[in-house]
Parts: C-alpha cells; sequence; structure tokens
C-alpha cells in the first residue's frame, strides 16, 4: 500500500470593475433620429450613488480540501487506486441586505435576498480506478476508473450579487423599445449631469430602485461545479513496434451551472401549428425589474467520448 494525504486551502481576492454602460448608452432607429434629436428606442446605465463613479465590488473567498488516497498492489500486475476528496467553500465578506429588492416577489413565490451567500456545504469526491497488466509483461494492459470530481468556476459570477444590489451603485439599467421613460430622452455626452438632472429616473438612494433595474443573486443552495466521470481503456502490443489504445469515457453533470431569469413570466401560450414554440404577451413577473438572474445548478448534463489510437515507436 501506498497512502497519500493531505490538506489544501486558497484565499482568493476579486475585484470587478466591469460595469455595464457605466458611461451611459443611447440607441437610436436611425442616424437620421440621433441626427435630429428624436426619442432612442433604448438607453442603459450603470452610475454611482451622488456623483461618485460606480466602484464595482471585492469579494473574498476561500476554498478549503482534505483529501487521502490508497494505491494498493492487489498482485504483482494489478494495481488499484482508491481515495476521497472534501471540499469547503469560505465566504468572508458579510452582505448587506436591500429592502427595496427583499420585498419584490418573483415567479413561483421566489424572493432575491442579497444579504446572504449559499450555504456553504461539505462535497464528497470518491474515486476508484485500476490498472491491470493482463499478461504480466504490458503487451496488454486494461486500466479504468470512476468518480466524483469537483472544480472552480469564475468567481466573477458570484460578484454579480453585489454589484446588483442597489448598495454600492446602482444596478444596471436598461429600457427597451416602447419604454414610456424614453419620451422626451435627449443625448447628454456628460452622463454625470443627466443623471444629477433627472433625480426622478435615477434616484440616489438604495432604497429606490431605478425601472429596469438588473438584479442577481447566487441560489442559497448552488453548489460549486460537480461531475460523476467514468472510462475504461486498453493498451496491445502489436507486431512491428506498433501500440494500439482504445478508450471510452463517459461524464455526468451532478452539479452543472446555469442561470434563470427568475423574473420571467410564464408563457401566454403555445404557437399553433408546425411552429409550437411558446409565446409571452408579458415576459415579466415585476414590469419594474428588467431581469432578476439567478445562478443556479443543473443535473442534465452528459458527454460521452471514444478514443482510438495507433501509435509506433522508431
Amino acid at each position: 500500500h501506498t497512502i497519500t494525504a493531505g490538506a489544501s486551502f486558497d484565499r482568493l481576492f476579486f475585484l470587478n470593475s466591469y460595469i455595464r454602460e457605466g458611461t451611459s448608452y443611447y440607441r437610436y432607429a436611425s442616424v437620421n433620429d440621433f441626427l435630429n434629436s428624436e426619442d432612442p428606442i433604448g438607453f442603459g446605465v450603470t452610475y454611482g450613488y451622488n456623483g461618485n463613479d460606480a466602484p464595482g465590488s471585492e469579494l473574498t473567498f476561500g476554498v478549503g480540501a482534505l483529501y487521502a488516497q490508497d494505491e494498493w498492489n492487489v498482485i504483482p500486475n494489478l494495481k488499484v487506486t482508491y481515495g476521497v476528496r472534501l471540499e469547503k467553500t469560505f465566504y468572508f465578506d458579510k452582505m448587506q441586505d436591500n429592502p427595496a429588492i427583499s420585498a419584490l416577489t418573483f415567479a413561483d413565490g421566489q424572493k432575491i435576498d442579497v444579504s446572504t451567500w449559499p450555504n456553504s456545504t461539505i462535497l464528497v469526491s470518491p474515486r476508484l480506478g485500476f490498472n491491470w497488466d493482463v499478461k504480466g509483461d504490458r503487451s496488454l494492459q486494461v486500466r479504468g476508473g470512476s468518480g466524483l470530481f469537483t472544480g472552480l468556476l469564475p468567481f466573477v459570477w458570484f460578484t454579480n450579487q453585489p454589484q446588483g444590489s442597489g448598495l454600492i451603485q446602482v444596478p444596471e439599467i436598461g429600457w427597451g423599445p416602447g419604454n414610456a421613460n424614453l419620451a422626451g430622452l435627449e443625448f447628454n455626452p456628460d452622463f454625470k449631469e443627466f443623471i444629477a438632472s433627472r433625480p426622478d429616473l435615477f434616484p440616489q438612494s438604495p432604497s429606490t430602485l431605478p425601472i429596469g433595474s438588473s438584479l442577481a443573486q447566487v441560489a442559497k443552495d448552488f453548489k460549486f461545479p460537480q461531475i460523476w466521470r467514468s472510462n475504461i481503456g486498453v493498451d496491445v502490443e502489436l507486431p512491428g513496434n506498433m501500440i494500439f489504445t482504445g478508450e471510452a469515457i463517459f461524464s455526468k453533470d451532478i452539479n452543472a451551472v446555469k442561470q434563470v431569469n427568475i423574473n420571467e413570466a410564464d408563457p401566454t401560450g403555445i404557437m399553433m401549428g408546425p411552429d409550437n414554440r411558446p409565446y409571452w404577451t408579458n415576459s415579466k413577473v415585476n414590469s419594474s425589474v428588467g431581469s432578476a438572474m439567478e445562478l443556479t445548478n443543473s443535473k442534465e448534463g452528459y458527454q460521452m467520448s471514444l478514443t482510438a489510437q495507433l501509435t509506433r515507436n522508431f
């Protein structure tokens, strides 16, 4: 037996200063509409309070792990490796609540709580593998294994929650065609001056959300990406100093990552005829909110691959 055990800890710091539409965004139906000061058909901005720049968000996370593994030579030509890895995420930043957001209700009665992170649970990743030298001379080897594997994700996705909380800056505002706020809206290259001149459209306090705000949260039961992967392979020594390798791999998502807009209303109905897609006459649960994206998990993905390879040593 060869036993390996250990622990690891990573402390990760992130600063997300990507400010969508941070100096304002206008969209017009045509160049002539812009030149003639017609109303735009789209507008967006993210701004800081009281004339300050939008600061972005800073977050610190920790990822700790314990692991143990045993390589067991069962017989001279058969080695079995088995082990387990335990991983846990730590959230070091204390968040604040925004009552203007927590008072809202979204699809299926869901709520957004920007003051808390997901429940930090321990993810267990057991693994088992083997290598069998069938004839004992390495001319025919069969190998394989199965186990759970946990990975990280871009933590910048987590920064969307505080950036959309309305506490450090205003959530991104997006107004599309038909929005009443576009009526009489004139282009102004000085976006700070423009924002200060229209307190009716651009509030300067977290207690009031602007119309069309984009919100975000990480689901409270969110888990880091985890897959179950199994493989079986064979290496065969052939005449002419050649080696054939064949391998099959199957992977199944246990905790894949997906984003869901929980402000999307149920479809109004289904189209008739061969095009039976759903359609909407009202796409939002809360008409005052642009989108409410929730980072959550899915188990639906899988992947299969077959590989055949022929090599020759010279």
